[in-house]
């Protein structure tokens, strides 16, 4: 291998590993940050329970149609949806905190 063919090895190891640390770079940025006080300090559980308790009905009189886990980068949330024959619910609950962030309700159509 002569002088030449050595240099544009060595050039293109660089840009391979240049690249390759770039990218990684990148992912780490754009993953969310579990450890940043947004793990779940109540269960999926518990939200249910909260939920139940704010709509003002029983769990033995309402069908779950819905219920998630989101994370985002900041908080993780519960999203839950049930109905009880005649109203539909909608919670988000901060799974951290048991906050109540966001509720809705509206006739079953």
């Amino acid at each position: 291998m002569d002088k030449s063919q050595k240099k544009l090895l060595a050039v293109i190891i660089s840009v391979v590993f240049a690249f390759t640390v770039g990218i990684a770079c990148i992912s780490l940025l754009q993953m969310p940050d579990l450890d940043a006080d947004n793990s779940a300090q109540i269960t999926i559980g518990e939200a249910r329970t909260m939920a139940l308790e704010y709509a003002g009905a029983q769990e033995s009189d309402v069908v779950f149609t819905n219920q998630d886990t989101r994370v985002r980068p900041d908080m993780r949330i519960y999203k839950l949806e049930f109905n009880d024959g005649t109203m539909e619910y909608e919670f988000k609950i901060d799974a951290h905190t048991g906050e109540i962030i966001e509720s809705s309700s509206k006739p079953l159509d």
